[in-house]
């Protein structure tokens, strides 16, 4: 077995392209080995688990559930984070507040996108987070193209009055 030390001491002699490719691996390594830390910046997550709940599947979601690592879930960390930077970026705000509230609206579209193709779960939904663009047009066509999205959030709040 190569040991540390005998890799490293290799790399210098390495020709560029294997460098680059080196890095790429390692990068890639780091991603999957990374713990995430989704309680602080995915509005998505528990809009996800909210609509499972909300659907009576409560028995889908595992006792302490956490997402642990990157690749956990078909890589719902890596998904979940393309996914909710190109809605925000289409929104074009980004209070908490604003971004959970929208979060329940793609959870929704999500699920119902979803559910006639596989038995929903918590797993299920984490795995397709990135058929999310695909689930908002269904539910709302032309809004994602148009960048009306914003006009979820306004209607949302006229179905609660």
């Amino acid at each position: 077995m190569i040991t540390t030390d005998e890799i490293l001491s290799t790399l210098p002699t390495l020709p560029g392209e294997d460098i680059l490719k080196i890095g790429l691996m390692v990068e890639s390594l780091k991603a999957t080995l990374k713990i995430v830390n989704t309680e602080d910046d995915d509005w998505l997550l528990p809009c996800i688990v909210e609509e499972i709940k909300s659907r009576g599947l409560s028995y889908t979601i595992p006792d302490y559930f956490k997402i642990k690592r990157a690749g956990d879930h078909g890589g719902y960390a890596r998904k979940s984070e393309m996914i909710r930077k190109t809605l925000s970026d289409a929104l074009g705000f980004g209070k908490k507040v604003e971004l959970y509230a929208f979060g329940c609206i793609c959870a929704k579209a999500l699920a119902d996108l979803l559910d006639p193709i596989y038995t929903l779960s918590l797993d299920i939904m984490l795995r397709h987070v990135d058929e999310l663009p695909q689930a908002l047009e269904a539910s709302y066509p032309g809004y994602l193209n148009s960048g009306l999205l914003y006009l979820l959030l306004k209607l949302r709040n006229e179905w609660r009055d």
